[in-house]
């Protein structure tokens, strides 16, 4: 998981199912996922999670490639997922389910 932390593959694939599932209901519950922000930040994590698990099971780790100077080498599954937990954060009052001007 997070910078090469070591959890046993039988734990770690059911854990990364599960989590993706009550993220997705916790989506479907606090986000308005008829607003295309929040369909495309919801569509970049999730995409993200499914990416790293797909690497998992092929290879039993994730592939990382890309390398930026100071920076952990990631990919572009992580890029995903960093970029939509941001959207959310920053787009929340729009498209949140408590907005009421979401389009």
């Amino acid at each position: 998981i997070a910078f090469g932390i070591q959890i046993p593959y039988a734990i770690l694939l059911p854990l990364i199912v599960v989590l993706i599932i009550v993220g997705l209901i916790l989506a479907s519950n606090h986000l308005n996922l008829k607003n295309t922000y929040a369909q495309i930040a919801v569509g970049a994590v999730f995409g993200g999670a499914v990416s790293n698990l797909i690497d998992r099971m092929m290879h039993g780790h994730v592939v990382d490639f890309i390398k930026i100077w100071i920076w952990p080498v990631f990919n572009l599954a992580d890029a995903f997922i960093t970029i939509g937990i941001f959207s959310v954060i920053i787009f929340y009052d729009r498209i949140s389910k408590t907005n009421k001007h979401s389009k």
